[in-house]
């Protein structure tokens, strides 16, 4: 008889791959809090924040301790929870991490009732976001003769649009009631974008037929 073949072993399941644990733990803190159990989540946050030193998931766990922050009505601790998921956002660098804790931060600021503050830190992210977008537009325009000469150029991810950072502010400062400030946001918007622009053009519209503004609304 020909001698057996060894059967085939199975690959290890994906969830039990390096790194699939984090995610599972992260998803088991959102869903805590999904169910209201912000204490429960934080004390699970804070646990799993101790077994990484990696700047995007450190600035994920406090995203998510904002959140949980956010939700006790604990609005300054929230605002510090998600400051410092920008700091780790910027470490890596990621630019949609560190627009949801800025944007986090900015509301967290507004329901304190330190609108000052907010201002300054919304202005803060579209200035970073700014140059973000300038540094990225300068290497792309590099020749391969200027990449060379640089020992080649990481070419960093694209930036979120200025327009879409801008209305995601304006919808911020809304949810509190500030609608001089959205307004002004929005109109930046279509300011960058005369031909797009397209959902912070609903948005003014509906602001400024709420307002009674109808000659705004046809911007």
């Amino acid at each position: 008889m020909p001698p057996s073949r060894p059967r085939n072993r199975k690959r290890p399941a994906r969830a039990q791959q390096a790194g699939k644990p984090f995610s599972i733990s992260l998803r088991t803190a959102r869903d805590l809090i999904g169910s209201g159990k912000h204490d429960e989540a934080l004390t699970a946050l804070n646990q799993i924040a101790t077994t990484t030193r990696n700047p995007t998931r450190r600035a994920k766990i406090l995203l998510l301790i904002g959140e949980s922050e956010a939700k006790l009505s604990r609005h300054i601790a929230a605002a510090a929870a998600y400051s410092r998921a920008s700091a780790f956002a910027r470490q890596e660098p990621d630019l949609n991490l560190l627009l949801s804790a800025a944007l986090g931060e900015t509301r967290s600021l507004l329901r304190a009732l330190r609108t000052e503050d907010a201002k300054s830190a919304a202005a803060a992210l579209l200035a970073e976001l700014d140059q973000a977008q300038k540094d990225h537009e300068r290497i792309l325009a590099l020749t391969p003769a200027q990449l060379a000469a640089n020992g080649g150029v990481k070419v960093p991810a694209q930036p979120p649009r200025p327009t879409v950072i801008l209305t995601k502010i304006a919808t911020t400062f809304l949810e509190s009631g500030l609608t001089a400030e959205a307004g002004n946001f929005l109109l930046k918007a279509i300011q960058l974008a005369p031909n797009g622009a397209s959902r912070a053009r609903q948005s003014l519209a509906k602001l400024a037929l709420a307002a009674d503004a109808p000659a705004l609304a046809e911007r």
